[in-house]
């Protein structure tokens, strides 16, 4: 059993009836959001409600996780602090990371919510069914907007997959009761059946289109997640021995295929730009390994280093984390990040592993398994879905930790205690309502933002303003750094521009167009539309008798790396029109005018 003594039925009727509080909100977001919005960003909303159950457990006096050194709590607190410093001393983008230092520290209260308040495992369970289950949904029943495609209410299926752990967990505290079935009562073959869909629902995920969503990630999650559970019921020796095993061989096989060893095509575009991905982060980290680059700072770390063009010839989009939270923790906050969540993360299942033969540890210690086996492949705490997945798993953990545990005394919370935790729900559920005000106001994620303020530029290029135009996608390269290929496009705005302007004022803004085409080149090269500006802008120069500059140069370092990157990618289903375009650029020499 994972419900101890001092459980509360009422939190876990809390928690269920946060499911169709999470479906009202993305319907709203789906219709009523405007341009840009997304409907998975309706969880932050969840994310705060759920926040305040911290302050409810203190003013209600339900034992609240311990906050002692030897426990996870102040380590993962300490964590969450250090990307605050972070974000606010060295992070290049702290608008992106704002957003990413708010939702964990929203999550972290969901933690300490449902560790207080130990809601029935059956509430996880209707959890696991409403995620995976909503995105199976969400793709074949036709229930939202034609706009907004197959959206489901987490949003991409990756990240729904970090649900896969918490149908484990059911599914694995079900079968001992199951075992013995006149011993069941009612509610245990409800909660299986609630774990089994879950389950069913992750395997249709994991089947190719147009059956499922070809998430190859939730099958790594699901394997690791009942294997180790398998594993565990083994003798003492064997079953450690077979988990440590199986980890290592997942581990060395990514190794390998970063490292070169393995090929890397063949897997789809997906796992090209994986690769990719995680290639260029762990060039990044070794700019900076101590302190990391800061949270928001993966964007304009991805963006700079080489590997950029492996990922964006594999599937043209930037990047908005490394899909990998072991690598993310090092990119956030360096060494000193890992050092405190791994710290955390130990305290947490080091209990569990001492008592890996209590039916609850071992399935608890599964879903463990299973979330960390998918984040090798996914950046869980990078998205808001997946770190409410988390949160929900790290709270039931400790709430079994400390309701079983002897040692941890079972009178009232001290007072610094109550007033940190009190403190924490509240400081949370207002950065949640901070973060639902903007994705309706100036605000969102990159994404977002990206969608957001090209549609402004578009509006404007269709009505002849070419200076508001540019000044749209300057505000978004400010907000955003400069993503994939916008610097070439504004440069073409404001050499449009130049023709209304002043002499002097044309001057500058065609000054300020070499600029960016220059540092366009330097930073994603393989960028079709950047190559072919270039080109023009240098062959107006020489036809103005100037001498060759930082333009120059940029383009003829660029021009052999673009055929370079172009040999080495291939056809993918994803990327054949940004290949075609790319080597039609390359043997092209005439001169066309930037207005075209």
């Amino acid at each position: 059993m994972l419900r101890p003594r001092s459980a509360s039925p009422a939190a876990a009727a809390v928690l269920v009836a946060l499911i169709p509080c999470l479906f009202t909100a993305c319907w709203y977001y789906w219709t009523e959001g405007g341009t840009g919005i997304m409907p998975a960003r309706a969880i932050v909303g969840v994310l705060g409600v759920a926040a305040l159950g911290a302050c409810a457990a203190v003013l209600a006096g339900r034992a609240l996780p311990v906050w002692s050194w030897r426990a996870p709590l102040p380590w993962f607190l300490l964590a969450l602090v250090w990307q605050a410093v972070a974000l606010a001393l060295w992070s290049p983008l702290p608008d992106p990371g704002g957003i990413l230092v708010a939702e964990r520290c929203a999550a972290l209260a969901v933690a300490v919510a449902v560790a207080a308040w130990r809601p029935s495992w059956w509430a996880l369970a209707l959890w696991a069914l409403a995620i995976l289950g909503g995105d199976v949904l969400a793709q074949h029943v036709p229930f939202v907007p034609a706009h907004c495609g197959p959206a489901a209410p987490f949003g991409n299926q990756n990240f729904n997959a970090a649900a896969a752990p918490l149908a484990v967990l059911a599914v694995a505290l079900a079968w001992p009761a199951l075992r013995t079935a006149r011993h069941a009562g009612a509610g245990t073959w409800i909660a299986a059946g609630i774990g089994l869909l879950a389950l069913s629902s992750a395997v249709v995920m994991g089947l190719p289109e147009p059956i499922g969503r070809g998430t190859r990630a939730i099958w790594l999650a699901m394997a690791a997640g009942l294997g180790t559970w398998l594993v565990l019921g083994l003798p003492r020796l064997i079953g450690p021995a077979l988990v440590a095993a199986g980890f290592a061989v997942v581990v060395a096989v990514q190794g390998a295929c970063v490292a070169g060893w393995l090929p890397v095509t063949g897997g789809g575009p997906s796992w090209e730009q994986r690769i990719w991905f995680w290639r260029g982060s762990l060039r990044a980290i070794a700019e900076s390994p101590i302190i990391g680059i800061g949270p928001g700072g993966t964007l304009d770390a991805l963006q700079r280093v080489p590997e950029a063009c492996g990922h964006w010839l594999a599937v043209p989009s930037f990047a908005e984390h490394a899909h990998n939270e072991w690598l993310q923790v090092f990119l956030d906050g360096g060494a000193v990040n890992a050092a405190l969540v791994a710290t955390g993360l130990v305290l947490t299942l080091l209990p569990l592993w001492r008592r890996r033969r209590s039916p609850a540890a071992r399935a608890l210690l599964a879903a463990w398994a299973g979330l960390l086996a998918h984040a090798l492949a996914e950046s869980h705490l990078s998205q808001p879905g997946a770190v409410w997945c988390a949160a929900l798993l790290a709270g039931a953990s400790w709430g079994w930790i400390r309701a079983t545990t002897p040692a941890h005394p079972s009178a009232a919370p001290g007072f610094l205690v109550q007033v940190g935790t009190l403190g924490l729900g509240l400081f949370a559920a207002g950065l949640m309502g901070w973060m639902a005000v903007r994705d309706f106001g100036p605000g969102g994620t990159p994404p977002m933002l990206w969608r957001r303020y090209f549609t402004d530029a578009d509006r404007f290029e269709a009505a002849g303003r070419w200076r508001e135009a540019a000044a749209s996608l300057a505000a978004l390269r400010a907000r955003n750094g400069p993503l994939d290929d916008l610097l070439w496009r504004e440069a073409r705005l404001r050499l449009i521009s130049c023709k209304d302007l002043p002499a002097a004022m044309a001057a500058a803004e065609q000054a300020e167009a070499e600029r960016l085409v220059t540092e366009q080149l330097r930073r994603l090269p393989v960028a079709a539309g950047g190559l072919r500006l270039g080109r023009r802008l240098a062959d107006e120069r020489h036809r103005l008798g100037r001498p060759p500059g930082d333009l120059e140069r940029a383009l003829e370092a660029a021009e052999p790396s673009a055929r370079l990157w172009l040999e080495r990618s291939h056809d993918n289903g994803k990327n054949d029109a940004h290949r075609k375009a790319l080597a039609a650029a390359l043997d092209e020499p005439g001169k066309v005018s930037p207005a075209k």
